[in-house]
């Protein structure tokens, strides 16, 4: 971590050990990322309807709406997990060999994502049901930018070659 540190690191640069660390510790994400879909999928759905009845419930399915302590409890673990991870995706990304541009862009929509992931649960719950269209847009942007967390990393360090003065 102490790479991370030293102004213009870039991951094509680490040496091989480095880069199978940051690999196997990418691949752990990936099946996180994998059974939480899967996860979500079955627990909640895709659906607005569906979003709804998890957070608000459903009397036609018996479903209860979720109490503060369970959202309460839900939001502490997701809060330091998630900032845990965020934390140390958006190191990896700002050492890969993008435009600073994408950097910043990338950086500042993780954050986002998760922010709205863990607040929009409360928002439906306890504001609006309308809120579920925020969450379900924001779960497609947060696929897509945490795939990009993943994805470019693993390129830059292993498919794209590194530059001719390396």
């Amino acid at each position: 971590m102490k790479n991370f540190t030293r102004r213009g690191y870039l991951i094509v640069n680490a040496n091989r050990e480095t880069k199978l660390v940051y690999t196997f510790f990418l691949c752990f994400v990936a099946l996180g990322f994998a059974t939480i879909g899967i996860y979500q999928s079955n627990i909640i759905g895709w659906g607005l309807h569906q979003i709804i009845a998890h957070y608000l419930g459903d009397k036609s399915q018996m479903m209860f709406p979720k109490e503060f302590l369970q959202l309460l409890e839900t939001s502490h673990a997701h809060a330091f997990v998630m900032g845990i991870l965020y934390l140390t995706l958006a190191h990896i990304i700002i050492a890969c060999r993008i435009t600073t541009q994408w950097k910043q862009f990338l950086v500042i929509m993780g954050f986002l994502v998760t922010a709205i992931d863990l607040i929009g649960p409360w928002l439906i719950r306890y504001a609006s049901q309308d809120f579920s269209v925020l969450i379900l847009v924001n779960w497609i942007a947060m696929w897509l930018i945490y795939l990009s967390y993943l994805v470019i990393p693993l390129l830059d360090m292993w498919l794209i070659p590194p530059p001719p003065d390396h």
